[in-house]
């Protein structure tokens, strides 16, 4: 049996059909950058997330005081960092290394309107309190089995928080 690419199965890259699929969504907004321009900086809070339709995003690394390029993010690809979801800012900065256009995803969505409660949701919790979901049974998820494998790990833990509150 051949060993699994894990990269792709970690960060896997949306073909063209799931990219169309985005221009019918509407928390996709599409975006154009140019060249050289800054999509988010080191430091930015509630940034944007990006799903390249074409061209190439530089994830670039300042930490060391020289500029680093982590990766280079290319059509199908998308930008997210946990630091997303825990409201820290950003710690590299995303740039358009060459033209490029985006489904851009913001940060900013109102999800109070499905949920209840005066806490934010735990990550993997549903509109429902209480109820988590981890791998392909999340809506429009493209993850594979290793990415649920890991999901599901998080959502054990998430669930421990969760009845330590009830």
């Amino acid at each position: 049996m051949p060993d699994p690419n894990l990269q792709s199965v970690a960060f896997p890259t949306l073909d063209d059909a799931r990219i169309a699929e985005l221009g019918l969504c509407t928390a996709a907004s599409p975006k154009a950058f140019r060249a050289g321009e800054t999509l988010f900086r080191i430091g930015d809070r509630e940034f944007a997330f990006f799903i390249v339709k074409s061209g190439e995003i530089e994830i670039v690394d300042h930490s060391s005081g020289e500029p680093k390029t982590l990766v280079v993010h290319g059509k199908g690809s998308f930008t997210g960092e946990v630091y997303q979801l825990t409201g820290a800012p950003a710690p590299v900065s995303a740039i358009a290394r060459t033209n490029c256009e985006v489904f851009e995803v913001s940060p900013d969505l109102d999800r109070s309107a499905h949920w209840p409660l005066r806490r934010q949701p735990f990550l993997l919790e549903t509109s429902r309190p209480g109820v988590f979901a981890a791998g392909d049974v999340r809506s429009g998820s493209v993850k594979r089995v290793a990415s649920a494998v890991g999901e599901g790990s998080m959502a054990v833990q998430f669930v421990h928080q969760y009845l330590s509150q009830v």
